[in-house]
């Protein structure tokens, strides 16, 4: 992005934009992350000291929403290959089933 031609040629500097910014979210949700986890032990810590039950409820649910935060980021991670960000396109036939077949595929 330093070179003095990046900018002309558009489609590759668009490329270099799009991937520069999935790694850029994927490393603030890492950061955010671990930061909130780091939290999160230390209000478990003190809500296991005061015996707090409502809290310690409140910490498990808590993580167990960041871990759903942290498998989105892996899946993120595993599609990020060069030929991820492509565009793609699925057809589903019906086949040799009917009607009922045919109705499902269509929904599909």
């Amino acid at each position: 992005m330093l070179e003095s031609n990046f900018w002309q040629n558009k489609s590759n500097s668009q490329k270099v934009i799009k991937e520069k910014k999935l790694y850029e979210e994927l490393i603030n949700s890492y950061d955010h992350s671990v930061r909130f986890l780091n939290d999160l032990d230390e209000l478990n810590e003190l809500a296991l000291k005061e015996k707090n039950e409502i809290i310690i409820t409140e910490v498990i649910e808590d993580i167990k929403d960041l871990k759903k935060k942290v498998k989105k980021n892996e899946t993120k991670c595993f599609l990020s290959n060069e030929t991820d960000s492509y565009d793609s396109y699925i057809e589903i036939h019906a086949g040799a089933g009917g009607i009922e077949s045919q109705d499902w595929a269509e929904m599909l």
